[in-house]
């Protein structure tokens, strides 16, 4: 007897969970439920495409035409400027030049260079300006409006390559970098 009942059921299972037919409709959905409670808010990410200092005051040079500027730096934002690209412009008569550059002032052709070092998580520019035209070696005192320092990761420069790094506007543009 108890060989006839499991023989029994397992035709029973069989026949009804081997059963082929037509599918049916997908059902409505169901209501949206309640909304679940806020996330904790997230850690600050690293920088993304550039960092951007920004000068926003008269910047005079000095008598011999050089001057220098400096901004406070976090320890992270540091090591992103010892290896990645550093880029002043300066804003002269409404118009944004690259740093080093060559400026006609004067009648006369004045080249700047620039150097800068990170030092004790403060990053330090430096210009300095050359006559490159005519026998007189005087200098150029220089009234620039305001300045701004473009600061690209290494991996981010590497990616950026096919736009005019020299055109601040450009850079702002393509860096996402307000103004």
């Amino acid at each position: 007897m108890k060989r006839t009942f499991q023989v029994l059921v397992l035709v029973t299972a069989t026949l009804l969970f081997s059963c082929k037919g037509e599918q049916g409709d997908v059902g409505p959905a169901g209501a949206q439920g309640p909304a679940g409670a806020q996330g904790a808010k997230g850690d600050p990410g690293s920088p993304a495409g550039a960092i951007q200092f920004k000068l926003n005051k008269g910047l005079t040079s000095n008598a011999d035409g050089s001057f220098g500027v400096s901004v406070d730096l976090t320890a992270a934002t540091a090591s992103l400027v010892e290896n990645g690209v550093v880029m002043l412009y300066m804003q002269y008569q409404n118009v944004w030049i690259q740093f080093p550059t060559s400026m006609f002032l004067n009648g006369e052709v004045y080249s700047y260079q620039m150097a800068y070092t990170v030092e004790n998580n403060k990053l330090n520019i430096g210009c300095t300006q050359f006559k490159t035209t005519g026998i007189s070696t005087s200098k150029v005192a220089v009234a620039f409006q305001n300045a701004r320092i473009v600061v690209v990761p290494a991996a981010n420069a590497r990616l950026n390559t096919d736009f005019d790094w020299s055109n601040y506007e450009t850079v702002k543009k393509t860096f996402n970098l307000d103004d």
